[in-house]
């Protein structure tokens, strides 16, 4: 783990790729259009943090992103398990075959995002605007979708599982 302290700064268009982030503080950071490809954020603190245009593809951990606008990022591929994204704004990102296991998806927008086989196994999905949101494939272990926006959603094309199917931590 590292102990980077990154709270504020302005790491707009770099690229952070396959570094060890764990436990780093980017607290209220600018990451727009950062590529944080192949990352471990285990126990990253990113509240706050913008990450508008991000490539997280492939990054790992269970990162807090809480408040953090992702909006338009690009998180194809990553293993988020137990990641907290409260009142994040993923609006129109891409999220295919991201697993998110465990995940606090409380109050979380996901308008327009692609979730194209991704795992949602175990998560909060409280207050989660899914409007117009792609759900090809992707994995439930819950079908109480209440208080949840659909408009626009094919309920169709989701995959229910049973806890058991989901992979293994």
């Amino acid at each position: 783990g590292s102990e980077l302290n990154f709270q504020d700064a302005d790491l707009s268009n770099l690229d952070l790729s396959n570094l060890d982030l764990s436990e780093a503080n980017f607290e209220g950071a600018d990451l727009e259009n950062a590529v944080l490809f192949f990352a471990e954020l285990s126990g990253a603190n990113m509240v706050g943090s913008n990450l508008k245009y991000a490539n997280l593809g492939r990054t790992l951990g269970d990162p807090n992103l809480k408040d953090a606008n992702m909006e338009n990022a690009h998180l194809g591929g990553a293993e988020l398990y137990g990641a907290n994204l409260t009142g994040a704004n993923l609006a129109n990102a891409i999220l295919k075959g991201t697993i998110l296991q465990g995940a606090n998806l409380t109050n979380v927008n996901l308008q327009g995002a692609n979730l194209e086989n991704a795992y949602l196994g175990g998560v909060e999905l409280r207050n989660v605007n899914l409007k117009n949101a792609c759900l090809k494939g992707t994995r439930f272990n819950t079908l109480d979708f209440e208080g949840i926006n659909l408009e626009g959603t094919n309920l169709d094309e989701i995959i229910y599982v049973n806890e058991d199917d989901f992979l293994e931590d």
